[in-house]
């Protein structure tokens, strides 16, 4: 993958569906879109994309792409994910390693 391909990896759009756009346009939420807005939650595919390479396991991957096993487990999990800070260096470690997007890595879903 190129430079210009890593680049256009970091300026993605998430897979949002029935998110209305007003509320992720703006800026500043009113309490009545704050409400929208906490119903909603993002996902981490990573478990499914590793039962895809043949259940590749996460010390395979935490050694490969040279980042923390808990972190790794952590998005497989979905551990905690509304106060999670994914670094944007683990995104593109993923993304390049498997040959994804991050919109292939990540999605937006409704609470359960």
């Amino acid at each position: 993958m190129d430079f210009l391909n890593t680049i256009a990896l970091l300026k993605f759009n998430p897979c949002i569906h029935n998110i209305p756009y007003a509320l992720l346009k703006c800026n500043t939420l009113n309490s009545e879109d704050e409400m929208e807005y906490n119903r909603y939650t993002l996902h981490c595919k990573l478990d499914e994309i590793l039962k895809e390479h043949d259940n590749m396991s996460v010390l395979k991957l935490s050694k490969e792409i040279g980042h923390r096993r808990t972190t790794i487990m952590e998005l497989m999990h979905n551990t905690n994910m509304e106060k999670k800070k994914i670094s944007a260096a683990l995104i593109v470690k993923l993304c390049l390693y498997f040959d994804i997007s991050p919109n292939e890595l990540f999605e937006v879903r409704p609470k359960e």
